[in-house]
């Protein structure tokens, strides 16, 4: 197999800000930093549990991995190719970005109003 110019990038989870779970092969994860959260397939998901074991990425994963780290889910030593279509799926939702970002316990305005309060923008 010819060499694509890319080592073997180890990645990890961009911890604190990125909550996982998996459910029945599948994982959900959570970005506490930009509100969204993320369905991903079984192939999407075996790449990420490779990702959470600190092991290498599996051969041929690196676009999606580029998916991963350009979404701040991942961070990684070296520079990834761009994701390309087709392969595991990534589903991105939006829609609870508001109470996703509302953080009650961290967010503390100990001078004026007190907390909850919303980051500012």
């Amino acid at each position: 197999m010819p060499d694509s110019g890319y080592g073997r990038a180890m990645l990890a989870p961009n911890r604190p800000d990125v909550l996982d779970e998996v459910f029945d092969g599948e994982a959900v994860l959570v970005n506490l930093r930009t509100g969204r959260y993320y369905a991903l397939d079984a192939a999407a998901t075996v790449i990420w549990q490779a990702i959470v074991a600190g092991e290498p990425l599996p051969e041929g994963s690196e676009g999606f991995a580029s998916r991963l780290v350009e979404e701040e889910l991942a961070t990684s030593d070296e520079p990834l190719p761009p994701g390309e279509p087709g392969g595991p799926v990534m589903e991105v939702f939006t829609d609870m970005e508001d109470i996703l970002l509302l953080d009650p316990i961290h967010d503390v305005d100990y001078d004026a109003a007190g907390w909850p309060a919303r980051p500012a923008a």
